[in-house]
């Protein structure tokens, strides 16, 4: 092999090789490299053919996607195997295309990470829980190369510090906030002539007295919900790549799920579908709940949608549909409910993740506390 150098304008022998044309961005890939130790064009040709050869096994760009086309071939979830094309086209990319596994190092992989979450001038701050999902998915990355692909010896990641998650407190709607949703929903699901409008304004109402997330809500089949048992079973959950589709497997193992219901729900999802079947003719057991036209609903238009109506609502500044679901959880737990029964029914991995988000509402020692300062108070009058 012999490439060509030259020196560049600081008088540094530099080599530019060609690899193709990235399917990803549809750029032609050109990576360019210095030899600032070459005193010679000999020496810098032995230098540059070098590098091209290291580039045979392919860049961190190259064997990060072979390890994400393993993954999807292994049967990942189509939302994650999109999240890691994302972060490949997005930020390992545009900030180390041609970089090679075997030569990285963890202090670069550490800076790597520090420039995500400061930001530059071509990109905005990445919120810090999505440098702890590229953190993970790097550890996952180089670990392939390691174990599978064998072109590196020892994992640079091993020694990168993960980025900590910002503790998150959920912020949902109080009493009178919540008041004020639930009169817009019985307005909304007694509009029987706007048939999208009506849809939307149900599957608030199922988020809401549910806790299912937006795409749960969106893929509950009329074969999910059992009238005679009260429940809704949760066993997918709705995608968008480039299609909306339903993916019989829902985010975690853990989301897969059954959710109780109480007659009043239950009654008003069986008033809903036959106001669906009176309208536009009669739906399969495979058809969702949440429909004006058989097909599902998009999630990602939903929560926009929903983001809209809030706004227009005047709650609270950041209400989303998530706030849905944080708001069914906090008032289950400031009524009594137990932090393990609130777990299963959110389908949350852990209590601990809950704990973490629900915490801060939970009832207990401060109760104790004022009742103990009532009684005193009595005792002194």
């Amino acid at each position: 092999m012999n490439v060509r150098v030259d020196r560049n304008k600081d008088g540094i022998w530099c080599a530019r090789a060609y690899l193709g044309t990235d399917h990803l961005t549809g750029l032609q890939r050109r990576p360019y490299k210095t030899f600032p130790e070459a005193r010679t064009e000999a020496e810098a040709k032995a230098a540059a053919n070098a590098w091209i050869e290291s580039l045979a096994d392919g860049t961190i760009v190259d064997q990060l996607e072979s390890y994400v086309d393993t993954k999807e071939a292994n049967g990942a979830a189509k939302n994650t195997i999109r999240q890691y094309r994302g972060f490949i086209k997005n930020h390992v990319a545009r900030l180390m295309p041609y970089e090679i596994p075997a030569q990285i190092t963890p202090a670069e992989l550490t800076s790597f990470e520090g420039r995500l979450l400061r930001g530059d001038s071509s990109h905005k701050p990445l919120a810090r829980s999505t440098v702890v999902a590229m953190h993970w998915f790097l550890q996952g990355g180089f670990r392939f190369m390691r174990t599978t692909l064998k072109t590196i010896k020892n994992n640079p990641m091993s020694d990168v510090a993960h980025p900590k998650r910002d503790r998150i407190e959920a912020i949902a709607l109080d009493e009178a906030d919540f008041a004020k949703l639930n009169r817009w929903i019985e307005q909304g699901l007694q509009d029987k002539e706007h048939l999208q409008f009506r849809a939307q304004v149900f599957a608030v109402w199922l988020g809401i007295n549910t806790g299912m997330r937006v795409g749960e809500v969106c893929a509950v089949r009329r074969r999910d919900f059992s009238c005679a048992r009260k429940m809704i079973s949760v066993s997918g959950t709705v995608i968008e790549i480039r299609e909306v589709e339903r993916q019989d497997k829902p985010k975690t193992v853990s989301s897969r799920r059954n959710i109780s219901v109480t007659k009043d729900v239950a009654d008003r999802i069986i008033d809903f579908e036959r106001w669906q079947d009176a309208t536009f003719g009669p739906l399969t057991p495979n058809n969702p709940i949440a429909t004006w036209d058989s097909n599902y609903l998009r999630p990602s238009q939903l929560s926009s949608w929903f983001t809209q109506q809030a706004r227009q609502l005047g709650l609270p500044k950041g209400t989303s549909f998530h706030t849905l679901r944080h708001t069914h959880a906090t008032f289950l737990i400031l009524s009594g409910a137990d932090i393990k029964t609130v777990q299963e029914r959110l389908g949350h991995e852990s209590s601990t993740t809950t704990l973490d988000l629900y915490g801060h509402v939970l009832p207990g020692r401060d109760q104790a506390a004022a009742e103990a300062f009532e009684m005193l108070a009595k005792e002194v009058r």
